[in-house]
């Protein structure tokens, strides 16, 4: 039920805020996240 809190990725638009990215999860534009 998407509790998983294991893979936070950098935000492109903002460094000081990180996104949670996931395999199985939430789809994000290449543009925003640093990877």
């Amino acid at each position: 039920f998407g509790i998983c809190q294991g893979c936070p990725i950098q935000s492109a638009a903002d460094e000081d805020k990180f996104l949670l990215v996931c395999k199985d999860g939430p789809v994000f534009n290449s543009k925003e996240v640093i990877l």
